[in-house]
């Protein structure tokens, strides 16, 4: 699958997007859910950094009908892109982390490894439970 930068993203999250796959390697982020949530982090990027500039213009706090201060509606905006984005750059992890536990199996056992000894107990001279 190639590995083509979404468009429309900004030069810091073509950035973000380019390390990651280079950083998991060419090989690991290479079916479409990786993908996904790959371009998924990078567009939550750019969300986050726009709701950052808007508090920076705007300042954090506004002052509602009844005169009262508020936290500015874009603070929320802020807490949920950047959760958004370790969520979805810690599913890559995992996925990388379980992608690379497979392929090492599969050259342990000298073959795919089997969804019966999924511990890999039977290599280790161990009954499977």
């Amino acid at each position: 699958m190639a590995k083509h930068v979404p468009r429309g993203l900004s030069v810091e999250a073509r950035k973000l997007f380019r390390e990651v796959v280079v950083q998991n390697g060419l090989d690991l982020i290479d079916d479409g859910a990786s993908m996904t949530l790959l371009a998924n982090a990078a567009r939550a990027l750019d969300r986050l950094r726009l709701a950052e500039k808007v508090v920076r213009k705007e300042g954090a706090t506004i002052v509602d009908r009844f005169k009262q201060i508020k936290p500015h509606p874009m603070t929320a905006r802020i807490d949920c892109e950047g959760q958004a984005v370790r969520q979805c750059l810690a599913g890559i992890v995992n996925h990388s982390a379980a992608a690379s536990y497979r392929r090492a199996q599969e050259l342990l056992h000298g073959g795919s490894a089997g969804e019966s000894d999924p511990w890999g107990r039977r290599a280790a001279g161990q009954e499977p439970v």
